[in-house]
């Protein structure tokens, strides 16, 4: 499919509705939020060197007119800043949860396996006093943890806080956040190791698989009869075991 045609999905209800709910566009006569979503979408698809220059050429061209369905607008390039600036941010993260939904449903990926995981970005100390260390004191990072449901993210969280180089907390507070996992499978990597997430998960109908620790402990209750291996497997399953994890505190899980 074609951009265009991906954004023929989203009905202009749904740009309107959330125009509505979060006051995006008040005291707002051009650059309205549907303008600027589409504006930055068309920029990051048509130029590989983006800036607000570049921004400024396309919003006034008749490609732009053509992709959005609005007429040539006359706006200049520190326009286009101050309303980056200053737009409610609450917005583009409402249209990115209802063009999920869409598209999670066009593409009938609504029960597929969601994948989550964490990678960081290192930021210039001399631009940025925030950020998190890891090891290294001359760099910062920001550290992105994302929730892949299928082939589309469905939940994105940006950290910077120093306790969020766990990811302990950093995976946790997505799958927790992420109701597009409800009733479906979510796998994350060893990480995520806390028995009351484990828990936590399973209350909230969230199936997850995941690596465990070599040093893992398990009171086993129930063995279950592994089957022959398939010609092709390059996987030999060694025990299969239903059982309660065991934490440092030496509690059992509530589930198994």
């Amino acid at each position: 499919m074609t951009v265009n045609e991906l954004l023929k999905l989203i009905p202009a209800k749904t740009f309107r509705d959330l125009a509505l709910e979060t006051k995006v566009d008040a005291q707002v006569k051009k650059l309205s939020g549907e303008v600027m979503f589409k504006l930055i979408l068309f920029s990051m698809l048509s130029s590989d060197k983006l800036s607000l220059r570049v921004m400024e050429t396309f919003l006034q061209s008749a490609r732009f007119k053509s992709f959005s369905q609005f007429d040539i607008l006359e706006s200049k390039y520190n326009s286009i800043r101050d309303r980056i600036c200053t737009i409610n941010a609450s917005y583009f993260e409402k249209l990115f949860e209802e063009i999920f939904a869409i598209y999670n449903k066009e593409l009938k990926e609504e029960n597929t396996l969601s994948k989550t995981d964490s990678t960081y970005v290192a930021l210039a100390t001399k631009l940025f006093s925030g950020g998190m260390k890891n090891g290294d004191d001359s760099k910062r990072f920001v550290k992105y943890s994302v929730n892949l449901k299928g082939s589309i993210p469905s939940s994105v969280k940006v950290h910077t806080e120093q306790s969020y180089i766990s990811e302990e907390l950093a995976l946790a507070e997505v799958i927790n956040g992420a109701d597009c996992i409800d009733n479906c499978v979510v796998v994350f990597d060893r990480g995520l190791q806390s028995r009351n997430s484990f828990d936590r998960f399973t209350n909230t109908n969230k199936s997850f698989v995941t690596r465990a620790n070599p040093t893992v402990r398990c009171k086993v209750i129930a063995s279950k009869e592994i089957g022959l291996k398939p010609a092709a497997s390059t996987v030999t399953i060694i025990s299969d075991d239903i059982g309660f994890l065991i934490n440092r505190k030496e509690k059992k899980t509530q589930h198994t």
